[in-house]
């Protein structure tokens, strides 16, 4: 996903130059915009999952039958 390559690209932000341990602010800045944005997504997959099991058991409850 998205979210997976922007985390990823905030991995090269630490590098290592002749030894010496080095940081670029700008790429290590975009692994936590990457956590931001997973944990965003991730709150939105719980919340359809949640929805999904609502309305089926309201589909059963009801006697009726889904499209799918």
């Amino acid at each position: 996903t998205i979210v997976s390559v922007i985390d990823a690209i905030g991995g090269f932000g630490d590098v290592l130059d002749d030894g010496n341990a080095t940081i670029d602010r700008i790429l290590a800045g975009t692994h936590s915009v990457g956590e931001v944005f997973g944990f965003l997504a991730f709150l939105v997959m719980l919340a359809c999952l949640i929805g999904t099991f609502v309305v089926r058991i309201w589909f059963r409850v009801r006697g009726l039958r889904s499209s799918t």
